[in-house]
């Protein structure tokens, strides 16, 4: 069947938050509000929401609720596939005050946390797309960092996946702090357990630690966060034996390599959570996916900087477990010893159709083969006897091509000790002698870390510790200008930069950082030689340019600002900053047949990208287009 979408009014018992703190807490969510005064019974709220489904799955998203899929449900199984709570009742947890666990949620923030939006409205977009599929857009603008994300959630035709799609742009000038981590909730029981491709966690070995599988649900008596910090390969999940089902992750990892189980725990402190968060007091866990390989990592990214990746999230049913796992299928193999032989079980499960599909099954020197029409609703379950353990499960469709592969292989992992990078401790003063010993490099990526972790008085001390050692360390004179100019002190971060320049010709950090800074001083004139000089790399081509177009325009030179825009777009056409001026430099030029065509390019790409969507208005004033680009802005929260 076609994907269908509508929308639909939903009544739902809700514990209401009574008002906002207008009082928010500086350096930690400001210039956001407190979400941290809820009613003590719910009452019944009416919310519009967005349902998208095809003949597997039903998506609900309530774009009132925040950055999140508040229900995927599983047609075939009958059953919701993640965490599902019918009554909201918003809990003290998140980085604003109230949070929920039910559905998916997305974060992207400056540091590790729920995010700012995920229990207050986001803007959204439903495409319809000539293939049949249909895309949910939700996105926002943060606040705090000036990072912009999009999440792409699509239902195709004939998949049980639900597919991700995460677009980010930093559209701030000066380079960001950046996380971003997807966090599903599962309902579990004392037979759930988790399947995650690795032997290592940050606190030890995995699955089995200090002598306890802790893959087990019931073995986890207190809370856990567990991040697998040596998985190189591209799936993780879990699966309940009591329910028969399960859910499974795949991505590529090296673009998403966070792979994370948190449990509040079985003991009486763990499940103490149940009903704060739930009326029914279901307990849950969180399966997470991350661009870091933990939450402890908060990375920089450079203005204008833009990435996307891809995420595929579905059920599975029958099968008892994960062995191996790809959009296509997954398949569990497990091999017990009964006597002088072996029980081998196989299970595979698909997300579409392959009618007429060939399993072949080899067991050592045997091999089974089987034509199977395999399905969503007709999971592949069999047994076989064999004097060897080894074993390889291979299927492919009726034209023999391969949906999925697995030989019981070691699964490949490496362990990632950056995870374990932390900064240190100030030396005292029977100690500097020491600490002047370091390396100044790790003195430098000590202050580094400070600063991406958002401790900017340590790092303003620590880059000046570094600064007493070596006075023309460019990188950390750039480091502290970069401070210096996020306080509004810029005179002080040019004298530090100027240094770095100076010492470091060819620095181009410290050029482009210069630039701004003369920029916001008016001096058009210094501004400019500096941001010229920063756009022959590659990292601030783009940024740098935009800044000189944006002295152009300044100048009232729209056509040399044209030229050095339409430079930018075609070398990065992600840049959709430099795109929204492009397209206004055009309109002030009365090229509006050409900005309207980019426009409509960049929202395709883009589409609740804010500062293009008002351009769209301006420019098809006075024609066709112009009711529907006013409904299409007026339709944002």
């Amino acid at each position: 069947m076609p994907v269908k979408y509508y929308k639909e009014k939903i009544t739902m018992q809700t514990y209401r938050i009574l008002d906002e703190d207008p009082l928010p807490r500086f350096f930690i969510y400001y210039p956001y509000t407190g979400l941290n005064n809820f009613d003590d019974k719910p009452v019944p709220i009416e919310y519009d929401s967005i349902v998208v489904e095809n003949e597997y799955l039903k998506m609900r998203i309530i774009p009132s609720l925040g950055a999140r899929v508040y229900d995927l449900y599983d047609k075939v199984n009958n059953a919701h596939v993640f965490h599902y709570n019918e009554i909201i009742r918003p809990t003290m947890i998140a980085i604003r005050g109230a949070w929920i666990a039910t559905g998916i949620e997305f974060n992207c923030l400056h540091r590790p946390h729920h995010t700012v939006d995920n229990f207050s409205p986001v803007d959204y977009k439903v495409v319809k797309r000539e293939d049949g599929s249909v895309t949910v857009y939700v996105g926002n603008i943060n606040l705090i960092t000036n990072i912009y994300y999009l999440v792409g959630l699509t239902l195709r035709p004939g998949r049980q996946f639900l597919e991700i799609h995460v677009k980010v742009f930093n559209n701030d000038q000066l380079c960001t702090r950046y996380y971003f981590w997807t966090n599903t909730a599962e309902s579990v029981t004392d037979m759930s357990r988790v399947f995650i491709p690795g032997k290592r966690t940050q606190s030890g070995s995995f699955p089995i630690f200090k002598g306890v599988d802790v893959s087990w649900y019931k073995n986890c008596k207190y809370p856990v966060d567990a991040f697998i910090i040596d998985c190189e390969e591209d799936f993780f999940g879990y699966y309940d034996y009591n329910m028969e089902r399960g859910v499974v992750q795949y991505a590529n990892h090296f673009q998403v390599p966070g792979k994370k189980r948190f449990t509040w725990g079985t003991s009486e402190d763990g499940l103490f959570w149940a009903p704060i968060l739930s009326d029914k007091g279901i307990p849950y866990i969180e399966l997470q996916s991350g661009k870091f390989r933990t939450q402890g990592i908060v990375e920089f990214i450079d203005p204008h900087f833009y990435e996307e990746w891809r995420e595929w999230w579905y059920p599975i049913a029958k099968i008892r477990g994960i062995s191996f796992a790809n959009k296509n299928a997954t398949v569990y193999v497990d091999c017990r010893k009964e006597n002088e032989k072996y029980r081998i079980f196989v299970g595979i499960y698909v997300t579409k159709e392959f009618p007429k599909s060939k399993v072949i099954v080899r067991c050592a020197d045997q091999v089974f083969k089987e034509i199977f029409d395999l399905s969503p609703s007709s999971p592949f379950i069999k047994e076989y006897i064999s004097k060897k353990d080894k074993v390889e499960v291979e299927v492919l469709d009726s034209d023999n091509r391969r949906i999925i592969f697995w030989n019981c292989r070691d699964y490949k992992t490496k362990v990632d000790e950056s995870v374990f990078l932390v900064p240190a401790e100030f030396a005292s003063e029977k100690e500097e002698k020491l600490e002047g010993e370091r390396s100044l490099e790790r003195l430098l990526v000590d202050a580094v870390i400070e600063h991406k972790r958002g401790r900017d008085l340590l790092a303003e001390i620590k880059y000046k510790n570094v600064l007493k050692l070596d006075e023309y360390c460019s990188r950390a004179l750039c480091y502290l200008a970069i401070l210096y100019y996020r306080q509004g002190r810029y005179r002080d971060a040019i004298k530090l930069l100027e240094k770095s320049v100076k010492v470091n010709p060819s620095f181009e950090d410290g050029h482009y950082y210069l630039g701004l800074s003369y920029l916001k001083l008016n001096d058009h004139f210094n501004s400019e030689i500096e941001l010229w000089k920063a756009r022959m790399s590659m990292k601030f081509f783009s940024p740098a340019s935009y800044h000189i177009a944006l002295i152009k325009v300044r100048e009232k030179d729209f056509e040399k600002a044209e030229e050095i825009l339409r430079e930018i777009i075609q070398r990065n056409s992600r840049d959709i900053k430099s795109i929204f001026l492009y397209i206004a430099v055009l309109r002030r030029l009365g090229k509006l047949d050409k900005a309207l065509e980019i426009t409509k390019k960049a929202l395709d790409v883009f589409p609740l990208y804010y500062p293009i969507l008002s351009e769209w208005m301006l420019c098809a004033k006075g024609t066709e287009e112009y009711n529907e680009a006013k409904s299409e802005f007026g339709e944002l929260s």
